[in-house]
């Protein structure tokens, strides 16, 4: 590759909490972590100076560095990142988002969002917490009283309201990015691991501070745990237990929500309240030593979040595989919903569905991972056909 004469793409620069770096945003999806350093470097890539012209520039600025070290640099971070011109940006997927749609962009709805942000506010918040609280413990206590009794629970009902919540929990994220005035992308919905999730793109809280992004991690929750308020007084009012079963089984995925695995609210608000940057990019280089001058924090978040992923997907292919075992069961499910729902049978159609749901996911997950890896096979295959042909082409490989 010729490195000379290479063209920056253009950028604006915002301060983080850590005055050492800088961050610089080429898009609205597009943020890179940088550098003083790496910046004023950076800044000398305009398209016609070539290495020795860099070399030269930064040697004014007294900062001393060899070609080596600058194509070094190049190639580890700038080009990496796409921080040149022709470059496209490409987002790096989840692995195990491993089924997304684009629903909505959240500009569309920045009037209703906008108009919440007021409930974030120290003076609405505090009463709120408190009536959340109240309503666990209140949940708690009926469930309780009533023996733990879910006999006459309606599983269908539960399982809606814990959807609704998933959306709510979203638009939570979203209200508290508007609260500090961030700008929000796309809104989606997919499947995480085995769950059906929502999700939002917010890119733009890289340019927030750390305690400003704390506060939209949790924001998520706070809004989500808001519905446990009107269900509380559902519950006492209908005396349908489905309330009370809702809202512990609410305030118990929170609690998971809350753990710093994988990708869920409590990875990100360990990230942003320690200070831990590119923690699920990083972790393999900085548990095997190759990331330098690494934290011990750091270091032992990294194996958590690396332990966490093997587990996770570990159990995930396990509990797929052995769902196979269950596949007439399914089948036959798979039939008497059909046959339901062409009968006008809407209501227990559904709730056949709901009992079979737990087996087609997994099912979902495996065939996907069996997909993915016979194209990453096929398209090495592939690759690897076309490279002979261009050696032979060019004389290198013998017949």
């Amino acid at each position: 590759m010729d490195y000379n004469y290479l063209k920056g793409k253009k950028y604006t620069i915002s301060d983080c909490d850590n005055s050492a770096k800088r961050i610089m945003s080429f898009s609205k999806e597009h943020h890179v972590k940088i550098s003083s350093t790496a910046k004023l470097i950076f800044d000398c890539f305009d398209g016609e100076n070539s290495l020795d012209d860099i070399i030269n520039i930064l040697a004014l600025n007294e900062i001393d560095i060899s070609k080596e070290e600058l194509i070094d640099i190049i190639d580890k971070v700038f080009l990496p990142n796409n921080m040149f011109e022709g470059q496209a940006y490409q987002r790096k997927n989840d692995s195990l988002l491993w089924f997304k749609i684009n629903l909505i962009e959240s500009d569309k709805l920045a009037s209703f969002f906008s108009r919440l942000t007021f409930l974030y506010k120290k003076t609405f918040a505090l009463p709120i917490i408190f009536l959340i609280i109240t309503s666990i413990v209140l949940s708690g206590w009926q469930m309780f009283d009533r023996g733990l009794s879910t006999s006459y629970t309606n599983s269908l009902k539960v399982l809606l309201i814990v959807y609704i919540d998933m959306i709510i929990h979203e638009f939570g994220h979203i209200i508290a990015a508007y609260f500090f005035n961030i700008p929000v992308g796309k809104i989606g919905m997919g499947i995480y691991l085995f769950y059906p999730v929502m999700f939002v793109d917010m890119s733009n809280t890289w340019r927030a501070s750390n305690k400003q992004r704390v506060l939209v991690d949790i924001g998520g929750i706070y809004f989500q745990m808001m519905l446990l308020i009107p269900l509380t007084a559902l519950g006492f009012i209908t005396k349908d237990t489905t309330f009370f079963v809702t809202n512990i089984s609410i305030a118990v995925a929170v609690v998971i929500n809350l753990l710093p695995i994988l990708k869920l609210d409590g990875y990100w608000l360990f990230c942003d309240g320690l200070g831990l940057d590119n923690l699920s990019q990083h972790a393999f280089e900085k548990i095997l030593g190759k990331g330098k001058n690494a934290s011990r924090k750091y270091v032992f978040f990294s194996w958590l979040y690396v332990i966490t992923i093997f587990v996770s997907v570990a159990m995930a292919l396990i509990y797929s595989i052995s769902i196979f075992k269950n596949i007439d069961y399914v089948a036959l499910q798979l039939k008497k919903i059909i046959y339901m729902l062409t009968n006008n049978d809407i209501y227990n159609g559904l709730d056949a569905f709901n009992n079979i749901f737990i087996y087609i996911l997994p099912l979902l997950f495996l065939s996907f991972m069996a997909i993915s890896i016979l194209f990453n096979v096929i398209a090495g295959f592939i690759k690897g056909i076309f490279n002979f042909c261009d050696l032979k082409f060019k004389g290198e490989v013998n017949d």
